[in-house]
C-alpha cells in the first residue's frame, strides 16, 4: 500500500449523452454501447503510454507519467484526447468530454491487503474531473499546467478563467483545438 509523489498528467473522459440515451434501453444494448465505446478510446490510450486507473460508469481515468516516466506525458494526453474525438461512435449522439489536468498528485496502490487498485489521488484529479463536466460533447479543456507543458505544435486556445463546481478559486483553463487528426 501507499505510494509516490510525482507530476503526472490526467485525462478524465465521460461519454456526453449517456445516462439518458441508456434509459430507454434494454441493459444488453447499454453494455454492447458502452464495451464499443471504451474499447475504442482505452486502445488510443493504451498506444499512446498511458495507465488505465478505472473506469467509472461510462466515463475513463487515465494516467500519462505513472507508473513509468514519460517526458512528453502531457503531449501525449493532448494527442489521445484528440483522436478519441474523432473516433465514431456506435450512438452517433453520444461523444466523450474530456477533461485534462497536470500537476503532482501521489500514484500508487490504495486498498486493502486483500483488494488494491493502482490509482492516483490528489487536487489534480478533482481539477480534470471538473474541466470534463463543463466541457460539451466533443470539446476537450484543460488546465494551465498541461497547456505549459505541451507542445506548442498542439493547437489549442484560452478559455479564460473558469469556475469549477465546488471550487475557490478561479482556474486558467484552455480548450484543444482539432486539425488533421484521425482515428487510426
Amino acid at each position: 500500500m501507499g505510494g509516490q509523489r510525482r507530476e503526472v498528467t490526467v485525462l478524465f473522459a465521460d461519454l456526453h449523452g449517456f445516462t439518458s440515451w441508456a434509459e430507454t434501453r434494454e441493459p444488453e444494448e447499454v453494455m454492447d454501447v458502452l464495451n464499443s465505446a471504451l474499447e475504442k478510446a482505452v486502445g488510443i490510450l493504451l498506444e499512446n503510454g498511458a495507465t488505465l486507473d478505472k473506469f467509472l460508469g461510462d466515463a475513463i481515468l487515465a494516467i500519462f507519467n505513472a507508473p513509468f516516466d514519460q517526458p512528453d506525458h502531457a503531449d501525449q494526453a493532448l494527442i489521445c484526447a484528440q483522436k478519441i474525438n474523432f473516433l465514431k461512435s456506435p450512438v452517433p449522439e453520444l461523444r466523450f468530454g474530456i477533461g485534462i489536468n497536470t500537476g503532482v498528485a501521489v500514484v500508487g496502490n490504495i486498498g486493502t491487503y486483500k483488494a488494491t487498485n493502482y490509482t492516483v489521488l490528489g487536487d489534480i484529479v478533482n481539477i480534470a474531473k471538473r474541466l470534463e463536466e463543463i466541457t460539451n460533447p466533443g470539446q476537450v479543456i484543460l488546465g494551465s499546467r498541461t497547456h505549459d507543458l505541451a507542445s506548442l505544435e498542439i493547437p489549442r486556445v484560452s478559455i479564460g478563467q473558469v469556475k469549477l463546481r465546488g471550487r475557490q478559486t478561479l482556474i486558467n483553463a484552455y480548450e484543444l483545438l482539432f486539425e488533421n487528426v484521425h482515428d487510426g
